[in-house]
């Protein structure tokens, strides 16, 4: 009987042990508590962290964003059209001497003194010297690209390939606000000018592609078919530089030494 009676003795003072631990933990914790809502915070740096906070939120919506975008531009009709017609680069031929101002100062329209080297014929350029149907634009104002540099113009400086690069731009310029296209040298009567993608369709591109331009009616018009840019188009969006012998690279990689995402290539098959 007795040690009935210790067993329930040990069994409450457990109890009562138990609950004054408990009642404990419980003071300590409301204790914390107090600490915390009680702390005097810097009104500053309080009001810097909801900045922060704030920042954090708004830069990751922004992320968000911004990937929704590309991913919209990617997947959009217009880049698909581009794909459909082979449309990888735009190129814009120059003398090399001129690169090294084209990287200083962007690549310029026709109306600048920043090209040293011309190699355009001053007769054609007096016949572009007129204002686009479009946006009523001279233009010379515009920076000229080819959908396809291997053609009349290239091959009327084929004597001094040497000394000739093809730069070659990004493809989306051709979504550049103000930006045209035509269905052939802009300098020819009869050629027309478009600033909507989907006119694409009215390229002949079976010339604009094909290694030559004889075999096709209007054919020297139609491969010199051009994208134009108004005004200036910055480096960054350059990305490549053809050449057509070791002699011109060497010389160009010396010049590229800051611009190591821009690939200077040597390229036979685009020259004459």
């Amino acid at each position: 009987m007795e040690w009935i009676i210790f067993f329930i003795v040990l069994w409450v003072l457990s109890l009562i042990g138990d609950s004054l631990k408990s009642k404990n933990n419980q003071q300590k914790s409301d204790a914390k508590n107090n600490l915390i809502n009680n702390v005097d915070i810097d009104p500053d740096i309080d009001k810097l962290f909801k900045e922060l906070s704030k920042q954090k939120e708004v830069k990751s919506e922004n992320k968000d964003t911004n990937n929704i975008i590309q991913k919209q531009v990617f997947d959009s009709k217009e880049h698909k059209l581009l794909k459909q017609y082979n449309i990888n680069y735009i190129y814009h031929m120059t003398h090399v001497n001129n690169l090294q101002n084209i990287l200083q100062y962007g690549l310029l329209s026709h109306n600048n003194n920043v090209v040293t080297n011309k190699i355009d014929n001053p007769a054609v350029n007096s016949r572009r010297n007129f204002n686009d149907p479009i946006y009523n634009k001279n233009v010379h104002s515009y920076v000229p690209f080819y959908f396809n540099p291997k053609n009349a113009m290239l091959y009327v400086n084929k004597e001094n390939q040497g000394n000739l690069i093809i730069l070659v731009f990004d493809a989306n310029l051709i979504y550049e606000k103000g930006s045209l296209f035509t269905d052939g040298n802009a300098s020819v009567n009869g050629t027309k000018f478009y600033n909507d993608i989907n006119n694409l369709d009215k390229l002949d591109w079976n010339c604009i592609n094909a290694k030559t331009w004889y075999n096709f009616p209007d054919g020297k018009r139609t491969k010199m078919s051009e994208v134009l840019v108004p005004n200036k188009v910055n480096i960054n969006k350059l990305k490549k530089i053809y050449c057509i012998n070791n002699h011109i690279k060497n010389y160009i990689d010396n010049i590229m030494n800051n611009y190591p995402n821009i690939k200077v290539e040597i390229n036979t098959e685009i020259f004459f």
